[in-house]
């Protein structure tokens, strides 16, 4: 069946690219690997087409299941943990303008990255196998048992701050606990929009004042 609007939402950046390429050339690309400022413009440009009643075809990483607001009629979702597929049914008829929405789950020939993603997807395959390859999404139980799976097998304290919390050292917890672990990042600016002009804006009035070498 074809959808003349419609989310498709897959595991990996490349997955999103292959897809697009494969799609015709009016569908829009959305992942973390675009920089902020590109990333808002589309979805941005998103909006604006579905609040227009226009048709509008999207791939996105799963990015777009958390903090974006889009209400799309039909969503495709690859097979991932109970939550990502919770919140990429959030997607689909959001605003309730529809009698319903259709969410398909489909099982993808790629993989989640490893980690948590790729943790939370065998749980939920195990849990569908157990459960005769259904699961109620409208009902609470099936999430609660899933977390407390996915808890089970996932270290959620590698570096011991209940320990040291019991233990009163406060300074030890200031210094190993991180909300976001990005010690291996870097700074980097990407020349998007008007970049150019702001970064020579920025390196002059650095040497102005001194800052740097003139």
């Amino acid at each position: 069946m074809t959808y003349p609007t419609v989310l498709a939402i897959v595991h990996r950046r490349q997955d999103a690219r292959d897809l697009t390429r494969l799609l015709p050339a009016d569908t829009i690309h959305l992942s973390a690997s675009m920089c902020a400022a590109h990333r808002l413009k589309t979805i941005g440009k998103i909006k604006t087409t579905l609040a227009a009643k226009k048709p509008v075809r999207v791939v996105s990483t799963q990015l777009v299941e958390a903090g974006v607001d889009i209400d799309f009629p039909v969503v495709y979702r690859a097979l991932a943990g109970l939550d990502a597929i919770a919140q990429s049914a959030g997607r689909c008829n959001r605003e309730g303008t529809l009698a319903e929405g259709d969410c398909h789950i489909f099982v993808a020939e790629s993989a989640p990255p490893k980690g948590v993603l790729s943790k939370a997807l065998d749980v939920t395959r195990t849990m569908l196998n157990a459960h005769g390859g259904a699961l109620d999404p409208l009902s609470p139980e099936p999430f609660e048992e899933f977390f407390r799976s996915l808890y089970h097998i996932n270290e959620l304290d590698q570096h011991g701050i209940q320990r040291l919390r019991e233990s009163l050292s406060f300074e030890s917890v200031a210094e190993e606990f991180k909300m976001i672990e990005d010690d291996w990042r870097v700074p980097v600016v990407v020349p998007c929009g008007d970049a150019a002009k702001r970064i020579d804006a920025l390196k002059s009035a650095a040497k102005a004042a001194g800052f740097i070498p003139a």
